[in-house]
């Protein structure tokens, strides 16, 4: 625990995704008691979806950092900076200049998770 899941549209073709998750996967070590050796890291590839006003021609990014409940605002914000950060990175502007990247931050109920 934590989890960063990462779902990404079909057509960044361009994207390294194997990089993109071992970033992400080490990104948040040390950082608001996240040690590497509890993140789970996944990336999951989307056929079907709509990007705003581009439909199916849009690209996008959505990841999501799972974590138990217990975190200030502020560290939450800046989990969520770093990881918006990391991923932007590895998105080629010159070849996507219109895609979307999204980040949220999800807290995981410590009585209904179980590991």
């Amino acid at each position: 625990m934590p989890h960063i899941i990462i779902e990404y549209s079909n057509n960044l073709t361009e994207l390294n995704v194997t990089n993109l998750i071992h970033d992400c996967h080490q990104a948040l070590n040390g950082l608001h008691n996240v040690t590497t050796d509890r993140v789970k890291t996944r990336a999951i590839k989307l056929d079907d979806f709509l990007v705003g006003v581009h439909g199916e021609k849009g690209q996008m990014i959505h990841v999501t950092l799972r974590l138990m409940t217990g975190r200030s605002i502020e560290a939450r914000q800046e989990l969520a900076k770093i990881l918006y950060d990391k991923v932007g990175a590895h998105i080629p502007q010159d070849k996507y200049p219109n895609s979307a990247l999204t980040v949220e931050i999800v807290e995981l109920d410590k009585t209904t998770y179980i590991a």
